[in-house]
């Protein structure tokens, strides 16, 4: 089973639990919350995934306090989006109504996954680099490794929008935060434009 694949391939467990409260998230997913109530989420594949859960400390791990950054940096474009999760680069996966959906941090856009978690798994396996980042991690060093999973993610020093390459020589560690507020104002910029035009973006 793929769940008990993702849980062999976790590489930190996160320990600063808050009280967990399943109306807090307002997700129906039961096996999404039987993974929730029995792991709190977690970094997995050499910390390149990153599974939201909850914690005492306004941090990247922190479901909550992720969905209200997102919330504020991306306003209207995550309308009706819960986040549970993040690839090595920080684009993130969402619950949708029905679906599961993966955001692209610099352009806005949407893909949907699945119509459930289990589902999500079974895609996330399919494609298991292309979702999570992880070839890239063994280019890092150990400090590097670490700072994963100490509120930061990869991002591009030239947007991949913009052509930049998905090479390790073109990615920086950078504050979680920072990452954010980095790609929505790339997205604000971008999204909704038709394919193919042309737009100078500033970049802050």
């Amino acid at each position: 089973m793929k769940y008990n694949e993702l849980i062999k391939n976790r590489s930190l467990r996160h320990t600063q639990v808050s009280v967990y409260k399943e109306e807090s998230i307002g997700i129906e997913d039961a096996l999404y919350i039987e993974f929730l109530r029995d792991n709190n989420g977690g970094y997995f594949y050499t910390n390149s995934l990153l599974l939201f859960g909850f914690s005492e400390k306004q941090e990247q791990f922190n479901i909550l306090h992720m969905n209200d950054l997102y919330k504020k940096y991306y306003a209207n474009l995550v309308d009706g989006l819960y986040f549970f999760g993040q690839d090595i680069f920080g684009n993130g996966f969402a619950f949708e109504n029905e679906s599961i959906v993966f955001f692209n941090m610099e352009s806005g856009q949407k893909d949907v996954l699945a119509s459930s978690f289990i589902e999500w798994l079974e895609v996330l396996y399919n494609d298991l680099d292309y979702y999570t980042g992880e070839s890239l991690v063994s280019e890092l060093n150990n400090d590097e490794r670490k700072e994963l999973t100490i509120n930061k993610r990869l991002s591009p020093k030239y947007p991949f929008i913009l052509g930049g390459e998905y090479d390790i020589n073109n990615l920086v560690l950078k504050n979680y935060i920072e990452n954010i507020s980095y790609n929505s104002s790339i997205a604000k910029q971008v999204y909704g434009l038709p394919a193919g035009s042309k737009i100078e973006i500033k970049i802050e």
